[in-house]
C-alpha cells in the first residue's frame, strides 16, 4: 500500500512544479491528487487500526476474558480520542446546520407540494409552455453572442516577443541588423532580465511546424525580472 501510494505521488507531485501555461492548468490537479492519496494512506495506517482495536470482538470472546491491548493500540489511543472529539464536533455542527437550514428545508417542502399542481397546469397548457421554452432558448443564444469567451485565462508569463517581418527578398544580414537594433532598444531597461533573438524564422500558430522560415523574418524574445512581471503587461506585436 505504501509503495503504490508513493508511486502515484511520485507521478503527480512533480507536475505541480511545471512552469508556464501547462503548470497553471495542472498544478491544482497535482496537489489535489497527491494530498488526497497521502491523507488516505495516513488514515489507513493510523485511524483504521485504532477503530479496529476499539471495536467489539467476536461471539467467542464474550465467554473469556478480554484480550490484552497491544502496544500499538496504546500508542494509537490519542488518535482514538481525537476521533471521538471529531465525532462530537461533527454532531454539534450538524445540529447547528439543521437549525440554520430549517427555512430552506421548509421552502423546499413547499415547492415539493406545489410541483404536482404546476405540472398539471403545464400539461394543460403544453403548447404555451413549449413556445415559452423556445423563446427563452432563442433569447439565451442571443445573449451568448454578447458574452466574451476564452480558451485559457490570461496569465503573467513574464516574457513577450517582437516579431519582425521585412519585405520578402531582404537579405539575412539586413534582418539580423534590424533584430539587433530592436534588442538593443530594450536590453538596458531595468525590468528586462534577458534578451535573445533569432533570425530567419519566427513563431507562427497557424503553421504545421509552429514556425515559419525566411531570410526576411526575425523574432526578439524579452524576459522580465520576476519583481516586474506584475507591474507590466507587455503584449506581442508584429511589424
Amino acid at each position: 500500500m505504501i509503495a503504490s501510494t508513493l508511486t502515484t505521488v511520485a507521478v503527480f507531485l512533480p507536475m505541480a512544479f511545471v512552469e508556464g501555461v501547462a503548470g497553471r492548468l495542472i498544478r491544482d490537479l497535482a496537489y489535489t491528487v497527491s494530498l488526497s492519496i497521502v491523507s488516505s494512506m495516513f488514515v489507513s495506517l493510523t485511524l483504521v487500526p485504532v477503530l479496529q482495536s476499539l471495536g467489539g470482538g467476536g461471539a467467542g470472546d464474550d465467554a473469556g476474558e478480554p484480550a490484552p491491548r497491544s502496544l500499538v493500540a496504546w500508542l494509537l489511543a490519542p488518535f482514538a480520542l481525537v476521533f471521538r472529539g471529531l465525532r462530537l464536533a461533527t454532531w454539534a455542527i450538524g445540529h447547528v446546520l439543521g437549525v440554520v437550514t430549517a427555512p430552506l428545508t421548509a421552502a423546499y417542502a413547499a415547492i415539493e407540494r406545489a410541483y404536482p399542481v404546476a405540472l398539471k397546469a403545464a400539461l394543460r397548457w403544453r403548447f404555451t409552455v413549449v413556445a415559452l421554452a423556445v423563446a427563452l432558448c432563442v433569447m439565451a443564444f442571443q445573449q451568448l453572442q454578447s458574452l466574451g469567451s476564452t480558451l485559457l485565462p490570461e496569465i503573467q508569463q513574464g516574457e513577450f516577443f517582437v516579431q519582425i517581418s521585412l519585405p520578402q527578398g531582404s537579405s539575412l544580414e539586413r534582418t539580423a541588423d534590424v533584430a539587433r537594433r530592436v534588442a538593443a532598444a530594450v536590453e538596458h531597461d531595468e525590468a528586462v532580465a534577458q534578451v535573445f533573438a533569432r533570425v530567419g524564422s519566427m513563431t507562427a500558430g497557424d503553421s504545421a511546424t509552429g514556425t515559419v522560415a525566411g531570410t526576411h523574418l526575425a523574432q526578439v524574445n524579452v524576459r522580465l525580472h520576476r519583481a516586474c512581471r506584475r507591474r507590466r503587461r507587455p503584449r506581442s506585436r508584429r511589424r
